[in-house]
């Protein structure tokens, strides 16, 4: 799932960075795409973005759930193991 917000103007970035680094602290990722700066943090659950273009004056808090994978149990595991050896 994924969920984005703009907002406008260098006042409100330069918050909402403040903001961001103050709860999440550094950003895992800093880079820079199609004219925009872009801080990210991602922790395992959550990857959450930082965005803002310099010439439009805009940009994105995008929040996305990252995909979970439990570790699959030894009964799991078992039945996978069987289910290929009938591929054979």
């Amino acid at each position: 799932m994924k969920q984005a917000h703009i907002f406008f103007g260098t006042d409100n970035y330069d918050i909402l960075k403040v903001i961001f680094e103050g709860r999440f602290g550094e950003p895992t990722k800093i880079y820079e795409e199609h004219g925009s700066h872009v801080l990210q943090w991602t922790g395992e659950k959550t990857k959450i973005e930082l965005i803002y273009n310099t010439k439009q004056c805009e940009g994105f808090i995008v929040i996305e759930s990252m995909k979970i994978h439990p570790e699959k149990s030894e009964d799991n595991k078992q039945k996978e193991v069987e289910k290929a050896e009938d591929d054979f």
